[in-house]
């Protein structure tokens, strides 16, 4: 009789995919749950979750963080058969309609190989906003992920406030908005981050009201971040945070008197609180908006020649098509790189089509953050995280309606998305 030939190891190049995957992730999970182990909890877990939220907020365009959100993108893929019914729902498929109708355009744009180089450099925000809505896929996990990038977000912001206190001395409140280099692409980003930033700080600060120690962090992140909001005199983001502090109310108090006393308060304290500590309000550039006028028009007319699918995507297609000579474009000391106006500038990437089918996802989103908090009834604490994030959503779409929220503004908005999705999420029900 013949011995039984050994039976052969298969080899990683020829293991299915799925095999090839965890393969590939598996060493980052095991290094993940040793900062769960007892010698790793607490202060240690704290500083390694830290750093890697400065890293991925900071380090924009970086190989580090390219890795770091393609391996959770891994992680998730493998993760994605338990994990895809976040996006069962009219929000989430509103929401994969736009991704996919952006895609699919493409060819019909003014210049395609430009809009397709733009998305393609956002592959890796569009890989985030999936991996987020698996790897974060309860109300826990999306807590810590909002707190890891809070504490980056004022660890960050308060170190910029020592280099400019440092360095700008006495003419601090002066000079703060112009300083440079900027330490987030530019003061307006980095007023937005801050105001999301002190939102976030402000949930927990309540969620941890019985802890002194986590109380007293919450707080004085909370104050780092309103102080930055308010030194960098970033006029927009001021604006749009005082409008959100307002609207936010008035969608999470169910009392009308309440929601009366609110609005006027708030209001009242918001225009009398930036207004009179920010001088900017005051100067020339207020009458065109810093040349916003000039960008909008001009925006607008090119925007009605091609109004069924615009121009294509990116703001290297609006760019060329904008100071293109034979469109006539404004006198402007400014080199307008976008619309400088959320709608707009969507209108004249996607035409009213595309409008549309972004207007009506946004609206299903709100709709199910504003559900969520009416389901919880007089339970503040149902209330508080749905709160939170309809804050943050309607602060960047507020500073949209004067600026293209870009940058880190824009990953705010889009990583929001699957984290709205998984907090208004009804387990029971599925959807």
């Amino acid at each position: 009789m013949h011995e039984p030939a050994p039976a052969c190891k298969p080899s990683l190049a020829s293991a299915p995919v799925p095999v090839i995957v965890r393969a590939t992730v598996k060493p980052f999970e095991n290094i993940g749950n040793l900062l769960y182990a007892k010698p790793w909890s607490g202060v240690l877990r704290f500083c390694a979750f830290t750093v890697l939220a400065v890293v991925i907020w900071k380090l924009q365009s970086k190989a580090i963080q390219d890795a770091i959100v393609w391996i959770a993108f891994l992680v998730a893929l493998w993760r994605a058969k338990t994990g895809i019914q976040v996006w069962k729902n009219a929000a989430g498929r509103a929401v994969s309609v736009v991704f996919l109708y952006m895609a699919a355009t493409i060819p019909f744009g003014a210049y395609p190989g430009l809009a397709l180089n733009d998305l393609a450099g956002m592959s890796d925000d569009f890989a985030a906003v999936f991996a987020i809505s698996i790897l974060f896929n309860n109300h826990r996990r999306v807590e810590s992920a909002l707190f890891y990038s809070a504490s980056a977000f004022t660890f960050i912001l308060g170190y910029d406030l020592i280099r400019m206190a440092y360095h700008l001395r006495g003419e601090l409140f002066r000079k703060a908005h112009f300083f440079e280099p900027f330490i987030l692409n530019h003061s307006n980003v980095a007023a937005m981050v801050a105001g999301a930033g002190a939102c976030i700080m402000a949930y927990f600060a309540w969620k941890w009201r019985g802890n002194r120690s986590r109380l007293i962090f919450a707080l004085v992140g909370l104050g780092i971040d309103l102080a930055y909001l308010v030194i960098v005199q970033s006029r927009g983001p001021q604006m749009a945070f005082a409008g959100a502090v307002v609207l936010t109310g008035l969608f999470f108090l169910r009392d009308w008197r309440r929601k009366v006393i609110w609005a006027v308060a708030a209001g009242l304290l918001g225009a009398i609180g930036f207004f009179s500590l920010n001088p900017r309000f005051q100067d020339n550039n207020m009458r065109g908006m810093t040349g916003r006028d000039k960008v909008w028009m001009h925006t607008w007319h090119l925007a009605k020649e091609r109004p069924l699918m615009g121009y294509g995507y990116g703001k290297d297609t609006f760019h060329k098509v904008f100071h293109d000579k034979a469109t006539n474009p404004p006198d402007s000391q400014f080199d307008f790189k976008h619309g400088h106006q959320y709608w707009l500038f969507n209108f004249f990437q996607h035409g009213w089509i595309g409008l549309a089918l972004i207007a009506s996802a946004w609206l299903l989103v709100f709709l199910r953050l504003w559900r969520r908090m009416a389901r919880a009834g007089a339970d503040i604490a149902e209330r508080m995280l749905p709160a939170a994030v309809f804050f943050v959503l309607v602060f960047i779409h507020l500073y949209g309606l004067g600026d293209w929220p870009d940058n880190l503004a824009q990953l705010m908005l889009w990583w929001l998305i699957p984290v709205a999705l998984v907090i208004t999420r009804d387990e029971r029900a599925g959807v």
